[in-house]
Formats: C-alpha cells, structure tokens, sequence
C-alpha cells in the first residue's frame, strides 16, 4: 500500500501543473496534434486503428509531453507575458500548417523553409497576392480568429471545468493516464537529441523514417524543418564548390568538325527489371525496347545494379562524378552537366519528380541540390517549369521544344516511371492497358485477385514507359543522337514473398534481385553509328560488364566526345580499360555486397 500511496503522489504532483492550467494544457496540446489527431479519426474510419495503433500511441504521448513542458513554464513563471507569448508561438504554428494543409496539402517541412528561404520580393508578392486572399487562406484566418476568441473564455473554461461532476473520478482518471502519456513522451527524449545532431541528409533521412514527420506535433515537425536546410547546407556547399572548381577548367570537344550530337540522358524510376521482356520476362512489356535490339540500335546491359534503393542516393551519386568505391562522396566531385554546359552544350533539364510529395525528406534532399540557387546558373541552359500527371506529357514537352539545329545538347529527364500506385501512372485508356489481373498466372498462398490487378498495373506501366520512350527514338532517328536509359531502382511486387514497395527481409539475393538490379540500355540513332562505328562497337562490347552506374558521368563524356581531365577511363562501362569495382547496394537498413552474396546464392 505504501508503494501505491507514494505512486499517487508522485503523479498528483507531476500532475499540478496540468490542474493549474488545464485549459492552456488541452488547447495548446490539441492544436499542436491537429495532424496527427486527424490521421488517428481517418485510420479509426478506414478500419486501419489496430494496425496504427502503436505508431498513434507513439504520437499522442509524445504531444502530450511537449505540451506539459510549456504549461509547467507556464505555471511555474505565472506570468501572463509567457502565456501570451505561449500562445502566440502556438497560433502561429498552427495557421502556418493548417494554410499548407489546406493549400497545398503539406506540412511544415524542410523544403518549405529552403523555398521560404530563397523567395525573393517579387516572388513573395506573386504569392501573397495568389494565395493569401484565396479560400484556403480565408479559412485559415477564420479558424485562428475562433482560436483567439477562445482564450479570451480561458478562465471561465477554466471554471467550468473544475465544476463538473464527479470531478474526483476524472481527476483521478485524468492524472492516471497523464502521468502514462507522460512517461511514453519521456522515453522518447532521444529523438530531439538525436534531430540536434544530425549533421548530414543521411541523418536526418534516418531521424525522420524513425520519426514520421506526419505522426508528430508542429513543435517537433518545426524543429525538424529548420533542421533540414541546416544539414544539407554543409554538403550542398562542398558540391558547388566542386563545380565552380569544374568550371575554371578546360573542357572541349574531341572532334568538332562531327555535327553536333545530342545525348539524352533518362532516369527512370522503380523499374523491376524481370518485369521487362527485354530481360526475358514472359508478358510482352517492351516491345519498342526489343524491336530497336533487332534493329542494332540499342544495347540492354545485362549486369547493372543500383547502388541504393533509394531515389535521392542514386540520383545525387549518378549526376556527380564520384565513385563510391573509391571511398568518394557525391559532392566530393562536381555535378556532370556543368562540364557539359562548359563545354558548350545546351543543357536542359526535365524532372517529373520535382514536386512530387514535398513533405518528404527525399524530395528536399535531392531539391535542395538540383535546384540550388548557386547550382542553377552553372549546370542549366533551360529547366522545365513544370511537372506532368503522366510522363508522356513530359516528353512531349521535350519534343516540342527539341530544335533539329546540329548544335551540341544534353536532354535530362526524371521520370516519375513505375513509381509507387503504379496504376495511377499512365492514363486508363485502351492503348495503355495491355494486361489485367486475368492475364496474372500466380497461385502462390498469398495471391489473390486485388494482387493479381496489382502487378499487371505494374506491366501496364512499364508497357506504357517503354512505349512513351520510344516516342524520343522516333523523333531522333534521323539526328546526331545517344540515349542512355536506366532505373534508379526496382521495387517489388509480389515476385518472391507477400510483399510490395522496398521493405526489408532475411533473403538478401531476392532483395537485391527484385530491389536493386536495374534495367539499362543505351541507343544508337543510325546516323551516330555511322559517326561512331568504333564507339558502338564498345558499347555491344560492354553489355555483360558487371557495373554501378554511380560512374555513369564517365561514359557519357565519351558517348558525348566532351575531353575533360574530369574523365577517369577505367570508370567509363564503354572503354577497354573499365575496371569492375566491388559493388556495395545500400538500403535504409543495410549496406550489402551485392557481387559476394549473388555468388553465394549461385553455389
């Protein structure tokens, strides 16, 4: 009993604060949770509670926790200074998120901060002007005007509620489950600690998969958002950095007096390559891909592995020129069109990807780079301004806008390729649909027929994206032309294990099977055959060459004829002098040595 009575007192006490200010503890708490709050009413009516109920639970203690921090400030200083101050920070919060919620459907996140941060005059006044008198900002200034009349009713609240009945059986419920929530939010202490030291993307990509920034309050989502730029800062500076280094050397052409060539350079996306048929995949999904095979003017490399099944490590690794093997990071090197535009090409760039979820630590990552303010200048001629539904649309803005005019270009475009829904990816019309989940042959225990529609949307998709890049062949036939082709990674669906998207497992090789081995082709148009025979011949030569396309600026300088003292032979797939590097695949909860486990697996 002794125990028991000290326990009850322990928790009375923790709990006076929160009996002191118990309207400031409710409103600050609940308006701090309003996300989070939501997604836990939208999983109770989806049927999903039980399956969330750990990460929700996770959630609500630790708002509780934040919120009992500023009321025993607000208690304990009894100042109405802090508690106005308090309350201000909260409203603030508050409107800021549920404007981006109700506008753009975001959150506070790091991307918002870097765009806050690099908007100019004018740019802010073309938002103001746009979006500050529209209904969602109408709506949002409504909902913070309720919240203001609100605390002008504190302390009748604040009466009230100490005049309800059977308060002593509240009281005693209420502190039980404050003092649980309390101990749950206390736990978690590390994460703040953990934000604070976050010194590179790669920590705070790590900090934010363990932490959601969805299932967490506006205080801490805050924290994590001021923290993004501030850790991408240091690595973003070292990159441009290198390029402006890139820019201050010599970089020409081997032979100008050959018309001038244009390279387009794709980056697909989530690409399982047992999905093409190309790589014998029994349903026929890359027609196009296999007819210019037989034609001789593309060559599918049988041998490449990504070298993360993440978009933002590939992306940022395959635009620069480092060699992770080597021990080199992505922005110990420079980004590979700013010798390109140095050396005279037009260099434009096509990202489908570019606004694709915002509230992701992905999309800041790779962002914060690409389209740098410093970068910009020194690697673009022309960025695409917008984005597309379908990537059809994109390219199709690429066409229109191509001039056949022999002048020397580099074409980038970022897929949105098989990304995640895949069947949101291409439109439902007939010339798109080739497969349904009839035309699915699988009867493994976990298969069924939502799975089987599953997967052939995933067909359908990669039909679709060999059919919309076949398009780019058509239109450059006739031109100076190279296509380089491949995925930044796979993605599963239901091809060994019950299983969809990029989780982790026991099976290694089925991993790095269905997640890491990619897709890639480079194309020939006739005419860049007959300027090049001696460099198609190296490009049949090179198709069984064991390759991480970290190294792929390399060989596009040669496929390119650009002659930079960035260019490192026996990193160039295309050359007799390649050098075969160990191939480290890397996922969110592993590093893998891709070559020792596959020959493993084989004996």
């Amino acid at each position: 009993m002794k125990l028991f009575q000290i326990l009850k007192k322990v928790c009375a006490f923790i709990a006076t604060p929160v009996k002191k200010e118990l309207v400031f503890f409710s409103i600050f708490f609940i308006f701090i949770s309003a996300t989070l709050l939501t997604n836990l009413v939208r999983s109770i009516f989806e049927g999903s509670f039980f399956e969330d109920i750990h990460l929700m639970a996770k959630g609500l203690s630790w708002s509780v926790f934040i919120a009992y921090l500023f009321t025993c400030l607000v208690a304990l200083t009894k100042s109405r200074i802090v508690k106005y101050l308090s309350y201000a920070f909260l409203i603030t919060l508050f409107s800021v998120n549920i404007f981006l919620r109700l506008t753009f459907g975001l959150t506070l996140s790091p991307l918002i901060i870097l765009m806050i941060g690099e908007t100019n005059a004018s740019e802010a006044s073309e938002f103001a002007s746009t979006f500050l008198l529209g209904k969602s900002a109408y709506i949002t200034y409504f909902v913070v005007i309720l919240l203001i009349a609100l605390l002008f009713f504190e302390k009748r609240l604040n009466v009230i509620l100490h005049r309800l009945p059977c308060k002593k059986y509240i009281s005693s419920i209420g502190v039980t489950l404050l003092s649980i929530m309390l101990l749950g939010g206390a736990i978690q202490i590390g994460k703040l600690i953990k934000l604070y030291q976050c010194d590179s993307i790669n920590d705070l990509a790590e900090w934010s998969i363990e932490n959601n920034p969805l299932l967490i309050d506006y205080v801490t989502g805050s924290l994590y958002a001021i923290k993004g730029p501030l850790a991408a800062e240091k690595e973003n500076e070292k990159a441009i950095i290198s390029c402006k280094e890139a820019q201050k050397q010599k970089h020409t052409l081997v032979n100008d007096s050959i018309p001038g060539v244009t390279l387009v350079y794709i980056l697909g996306e989530s690409y399982i390559k047992y999905h093409s048929s190309l790589y014998g995949y029994p349903h026929k999904t890359t027609p196009v891909f296999e007819r210019e095979m037989e034609r001789g003017n593309l060559f599918a490399f049988n041998d490449v592995v990504a070298c993360s099944n993440a978009t933002t490590v590939v992306a940022k690794n395959t635009f620069s020129l480092n060699c992770i093997a080597d021990g080199e990071k992505w922005y110990d090197k420079p980004f590979f069109p700013v010798i390109f535009k140095q050396a005279g090409f037009d260099v434009s760039m096509y990202d489908n990807q570019a606004d694709f979820d915002l509230n992701a630590d992905f999309t800041f990552s790779l962002n914060s780079f690409l389209y740098n303010k410093e970068i910009i200048p020194l690697a673009y001629d022309y960025l695409c301004p917008n984005t597309y539904k379908y990537d059809e649309e994109m390219i199709d803005a690429f066409l229109k806008r191509f001039k056949s005019d022999g002048k020397n270009a580099l074409v980038i475009l970022h897929l949105m390729g098989q990304h995640i829904q895949t069947k949101e990816r291409y439109p439902l019309t007939p010339e798109n649909i080739h497969f349904t989940r009839d035309s699915i042959h699988r009867n493994e225990p976990y298969m069924n027929d939502y799975k089987r529609f599953l997967i052939a949307s995933y067909d359908n998709a990669t039909y679709y994206n060999d059919r919309i890049i076949g398009k780019i062949f058509e239109r450059l036939k006739d031109e100076n032309a190279v296509v380089v082709y491949f995925a930044d990674h796979g993605d599963e669906v239901y091809d060994y294990r019950d299983s969809e998207g990029r989780n982790d497992g026991d099976d290694y090789a089925s991993i790095l099977k269905y997640q890491f081995d990619v897709p890639m082709i480079i194309w020939c148009s006739d005419s860049y055959k007959a300027l090049h025979p001696e460099l198609v011949t190296a490009i049949g030569d090179a198709t069984d060459k064991p390759y991480l396309p970290d190294v792929i600026g390399h060989s596009l300088f040669r496929l390119a004829g650009i002659q930079t003292p960035y260019y490192i032979e026996d990193r160039d797939v295309t050359s007799p002098h390649y050098k075969p590097r160990k191939r480290i695949a890397v996922s969110t909860a592993r590093e893998y040595d891709y070559d020792a486990i596959v020959k493993k697996k084989k004996k």
